[in-house]
């Protein structure tokens, strides 16, 4: 009875065959079912390769879902933790720990990144030194070109910015950020 058929089918069971059985149909639906799960491991061979090729690089790619209630953070790739000091499953569980690093505004942050002009900000690197990073954002829309996600690589710049380009000399910023921030921790250190 179909009762049976729908019973099978939500426990889990992917077709049915009703007797008696026509050699032609089984054959169709066999065949059916090994593409399906061909197609399921090619998927799963995919998924693996893009996760160790965006591990292996040293920049950090991610896709945040621009859901109705709030964005949510869906994929941050490994080298997140040389740039924060969390691993990614740190910052899929509490994505607060990079929007807490941002030194910048980060609703001017935020509103900027619907555009795919990189992103420069102020960042805690490795959450205990003040560095610069660059977002590439890429702004992603459905066919009725609603913003549904963005991805983007996060690069630590900090080096870049060393130095002034225009006359050679160490970048005030940078160096200002980096004396404040010992001399807080030095008075912290002294009062605690």
């Amino acid at each position: 009875s179909s009762s049976f058929v729908a019973s099978g089918l939500q426990q889990g069971a992917n077709d049915y065959i009703r007797k008696p059985v026509a050699e032609a149909e089984l054959l169709a639906r066999v065949e059916s079912q090994l593409n399906l799960r061909r197609t399921a491991l090619q998927l799963e061979e995919s998924e693996a390769r893009f996760r160790r090729i965006a591990d292996s690089v040293q920049d950090t790619i991610y896709r945040v879902e621009m859901l109705a209630e709030k964005p949510m953070l869906r994929f941050i790739s490994g080298s997140v933790r040389t740039l924060t000091g969390y691993s990614p499953e740190e910052v899929l569980e509490n994505p607060e720990r990079i929007t807490n690093l941002n030194l910048d505004s980060w609703d001017h942050y935020m509103s900027r990144l619907q555009s795919p002009i990189p992103v420069i900000s102020r960042w805690l690197v490795a959450g205990d030194r003040i560095g610069w990073v660059e977002n590439r954002p890429t702004p992603i829309y459905n066919t009725q070109g609603q913003l549904i996600a963005i991805e983007g690589v996060i690069r630590d710049i900090t080096r870049l910015r060393a130095f002034d380009s225009l006359t050679g000399l160490a970048n005030l910023d940078l160096l200002s950020d980096s004396i404040n921030q010992k001399l807080n921790r030095t008075n912290t250190d002294a009062n605690g």
